[in-house]
């Protein structure tokens, strides 16, 4: 050890090699990186602005509109039409229509048993281990598949 005696160490930061496309691919990724991140924040904010005005031309739209034949609220600017449109989604009521559907007879023709595959069930039993992983490998397909990106800004230090 004596002949490392006034001997200094030096931590070199090396960086791994990269080959050539490696290398572009960097570069054009911390190139797209910022101008994808500012159209992000663009995008909400024209999704905000958006929202806002199509708010305030419905509501003027329902104070100066008139109503065609089909119902529609019509109004009008120099360059543009608008028509809005009022539409209703209704779901059915099981606890309303089994009761006058039973009144009237009709139940038993309307009621259907669905036989399906409980997931949860299916969960147990692999975790009981009544079901082998290749077994639930088997059984399972990807329905969907995606990628998902997140881009978050660098908190800036100086």
């Amino acid at each position: 050890m004596d002949s490392l005696k006034g001997v200094y160490c030096v931590k070199l930061k090396v960086k791994p090699k990269r080959n050539p496309q490696q290398d572009k691919a960097q570069s054009e990724l911390e190139e797209s990186v910022p101008v994808y991140a500012t159209l992000q924040e663009q995008e909400q904010m024209l999704k905000k602005h958006k929202s806002e005005y199509r708010d305030a031309i419905l509501e003027r739209v329902k104070l100066i509109g008139n109503r065609d034949a089909d119902g529609q609220l019509i109004a009008s600017t120099p360059t543009h039409i608008v028509t809005c449109q009022h539409r209703v989604s209704k779901v059915l009521d099981e606890d309303k229509a089994r009761e006058i559907l039973a009144r009237k007879g009709l139940l038993d023709e309307v009621e259907k048993t669905e036989i399906y595959l409980d997931e949860n069930e299916i969960s147990r039993l692999f975790e009981q281990g009544r079901i082998t992983p290749k077994e639930l490998d088997h059984m399972l397909v990807i329905s969907q598949e995606t990628d998902a990106l997140y881009v978050t800004a660098k908190n800036k230090t100086s």
